[in-house]
């Protein structure tokens, strides 16, 4: 599901600035970055604009080396919740044949939860 997808105030969801064309709703809501009924909250918005941040600076990178006709590879040490390397793929890798992220972290709940998720 995309942006056509209404929120429970109304809304729709691409009138939420923080959420970028195409993106896919089902995967901010399985993040947790979006409610069930597609809002998002306060830390949520922070952790979104934190990761977009990290991603205005990854992305002009990875583009330079898939233009170049290599494979862009991303390892994310200390992955956490994985929220950067789903972004990342919802963003940049899913409409491309080539590439990979690798999310690396030691806490092993942490890294089943991002497993299933995958």
């Amino acid at each position: 599901m995309l942006l056509s997808s209404p929120s429970a105030a109304g809304k729709s969801l691409s009138q939420i600035p923080e959420i970028r064309a195409g993106q896919s709703i089902e995967l901010l809501k399985e993040l947790h970055i979006l409610t069930r009924d597609g809002k998002l909250n306060q830390d949520s918005r922070r952790k979104l604009k934190q990761v977009y941040h990290l991603y205005h600076f990854i992305e002009p990178l990875l583009a330079e080396v898939a233009n170049r006709g290599g494979e862009p590879t991303v390892a994310d040490h200390g992955a956490g919740k994985s929220y950067l390397g789903f972004i990342l793929y919802d963003l940049f890798f899913r409409n491309r044949d080539r590439g990979h992220i690798y999310g690396i972290e030691l806490r092993q709940d942490l890294g089943e939860r991002a497993r299933s998720l995958a």
